[in-house]
């Protein structure tokens, strides 16, 4: 019983007096990076004695449960963790050395290292209050440690801060293994891995200039035409989505707060919408219900994105999976609309086809590889890689988004080509239009001894459908036409070509006003398409004896009164209209204004219109002075005034 006793008291004497084991990684021997593949010492919370306690080589840690590095926290034993945590390892090295560090490629979010209870760096922000900082890919934080003491050993203690906001989906802890070695080593290290992940975004970045330039000349486009509004939708979507692009590379290589990377995904919803207006006005199709459709699916991946960083949905799989199946549905939804618009005949949906759907199925496919790697079936190296070479890798998404670029801008040059090609043609048919407006309103009236005439036109478009002439018949008089072809452009431009064709074979014949209507109205009748002339022929006999006869045209005024006339129907209408003549005899020095119902019918922005009685007051002035008044007041129609003034044989001219 006694050697009992002794042995126990010799027992716990014994475990009294040995040191506590402490965790050990030897790297003495290190003349490169070593990898830490020992397991360190771990402890949740925060030390409630100040950062000096749990950082001293003194602290005994021996009751600390022990965890691998290059794994999360949350994959071992503390999932949905957030808040404080501590490592610690021993580390060995040759006494007295120096230019020594230690290397940790990845920290979820921010730590503070300690090196024998002195802090030795800060990865993120941890002082005064920490902060979640996204820390950039391409390059690994490494820290200089002091110097072991006689034993070689330097204690290791790393503070870790993860964000609550990233525990629903954030692993947390030191997830990927520290290295140490020389600092040379390190950091030479550090700018190969910097070079590579250069290297690497290579495709994205050849893929933002892609789109920015395409985006750009999309914008140029479009101001050249505003009309345009599938220019003016390509160039919004494209210069936001590189600019989102751009901003989220700058994330990946330079760091900065997660609050902007969160943040950035609000780009989200109007690059989407851009993007859905820019298809649908591309192949020229109104808003139907496939677009509604697509349009609710993208408000409600923001609207799932907005609950997942807001915190109300807890898992990344949820959102990344309905991200997934969104961008599959607006695909499919796409190409239904494409597919039709492609069957109904149109070039541009058809060349937009295939590479819209590559597109679409790839964002599907990324999103549905997120979810994978959130349910821990593939890990984080999983990429799906379409061409990898020894510098950079394409993956899927990235090819499907180059494809659509270049379908993009091929869809722009074609169509800018058929638009140019349209306007080179228009420039043509207006340079005709143009040829035939002169022989429908001249400059210059042939000069007539009994009269000076004054004639002023300005058209509301290019060209218009008013005319006037003057002919001269062999026994001194002169036949002066006025009218106006139903309709605007070029085809009223040569109706009246076609009247003032025929009026001039007429007014040959010697015929009376009324004789001249009847024929031209015959003619008319059956080759008008269903439109009208209003015509007035007036002939004045050197005597000053005129004789008119009315096709649905404005009197003529007579020293600022207005002529009257029996009213009859405008040419073309029907066949056996007849028209009465009215006769008047002027005396020298009278005035009479022959004018288009452009004058009367001009417009004010109030909506009030000239009318007769302010034309009226003004129709003994210069025919440039009416038509000028009245465009003034607001051109609504092509304007034209034709003004004469006779004086007898007994009367010189002045």
């Amino acid at each position: 019983m006694r050697r009992q006793q002794v042995l126990i008291i010799l027992f716990f004497l014994l475990a009294s007096t040995r040191p506590a084991k402490a965790q050990i990684f030897d790297a003495s021997s290190a003349g490169g990076p070593v990898t830490i593949t020992a397991p360190w010492r771990f402890h949740i919370g925060d030390d409630p004695d100040g950062k000096l306690g749990w950082a001293s080589p003194a602290f005994d840690d021996s009751h600390w449960q022990l965890l691998q590095t290059g794994r999360s926290w949350s994959a071992q034993g503390y999932p949905g963790y957030a808040g404080y945590g501590w490592y610690r390892l021993c580390l060995r090295v040759t006494p007295g050395v120096t230019e020594f560090g230690i290397s940790f490629p990845s920290v979820s979010t921010s730590a503070e290292v300690f090196a024998n209870g002195k802090l030795i760096g800060t990865i993120g922000r941890m002082s005064p209050r920490p902060v979640a900082l996204f820390l950039p890919f391409v390059s690994t934080p490494f820290f200089a440690l002091r110097p072991a003491g006689p034993g070689g050993t330097i204690e290791i203690a790393v503070r870790v801060w993860e964000w609550s906001h990233f525990r629903r989906w954030s692993p947390g802890g030191i997830v990927g293994r520290p290295l140490v070695g020389p600092l040379a080593t390190l950091s030479e290290t550090n700018s190969l891995r910097r070079s590579v992940g250069w290297n690497q975004s290579i495709p994205g970045m050849l893929l933002i200039a892609l789109g920015l330039a395409v985006g750009l000349v999309s914008l140029a486009l479009f101001l050249l035409q505003p009309r345009e509004l599938a220019y003016g939708w390509a160039a919004l979507y494209l210069i936001a989505n590189a600019t989102e692009a751009l901003l989220l590379l700058r994330q990946v290589l330079i760091g900065g707060s997660f609050l902007g990377y969160d943040l950035l995904g609000l780009l989200d919803l109007p690059v989407s919408v851009a993007w859905l207006f820019f298809v649908w006005s591309f192949v020229r199709e109104h808003a139907d219900m496939l677009l509604r459709a697509a349009l609710a699916v993208a408000v409600l991946q923001e609207l799932v994105s907005i609950l997942f960083v807001t915190g109300l949905i807890a898992t990344p799989a949820t959102d990344n999976a309905i991200y997934a199946v969104g961008a599959l549905a607006i695909a499919v939804i796409v190409f239904v609309r494409l597919l039709r618009s492609a069957m109904h005949g149109n070039g541009d949906a058809r060349l937009l086809l295939i590479p819209f759907l590559i597109q679409g199925l790839s964002d599907a496919a990324e999103g549905m590889r997120t979810v994978m790697y959130n349910l821990g079936r593939v890990p984080v190296s999983f990429d799906l890689n379409v061409f990898v070479t020894q510098h950079f890798t394409v993956n899927l998404q990235t090819a499907g988004e180059t494809l659509a670029l270049f379908a993009i801008a091929a869809v722009l040059v074609l169509r800018f080509t058929r638009s140019a090609r349209r306007e080179q043609q228009l420039s043509t048919e207006m340079a005709s239009a143009r040829e035939v407006q002169a022989q429908l309103v001249p400059l210059s009236l042939p000069a007539l001894n009994e009269f000076t005439a004054d004639a002023a036109f300005l058209p509301a478009a290019e060209v218009g459908g008013d005319f006037y002439q003057v002919f001269r018949q062999g026994d001194g008089s002169a036949v002066i036409v006025i009218g106006d072809v139903s309709g605007k452009g070029l085809k009223a431009a040569m109706t009246g070509t076609l009247v003032l064709g025929a009026l001039r074979c007429l007014a040959q014949e010697t015929l009376s006003p009324s004789r001249i209507l009847s024929r031209l109205n015959v003619q008319l009748a059956g080759s008008s398409d269903g439109g009208f002339v209003t015509c007035l022929v007036t002939r004045i006999a050197p005597d000053g004896v005129i004789t008119l006869a009315n096709a649905g045209h404005l009197a003529p005024y007579h020293n600022g009164d207005e002529i009257p006339l029996e009213p009859s129907l405008p040419l073309g209408i029907t066949a056996d209209t007849t028209y009465s003549e009215s006769t008047l005899r002027l005396a020298p020095n009278d005035r009479l204004t022959f004018l288009s119902d452009g004058v009367v019918e001009a417009r004010s922005a109030s909506g009030e219109l000239f009318g007769f009685d302010r034309t009226r007051q003004i129709s003994t002035k210069s025919a440039e002075l009416i038509a000028a008044a009245a465009q003034v007041f607001g051109q609504q129609d092509d304007i034209t005034v034709l003004t004469l003034a006779f004086a007898s044989a007994e009367v010189p001219q002045a």
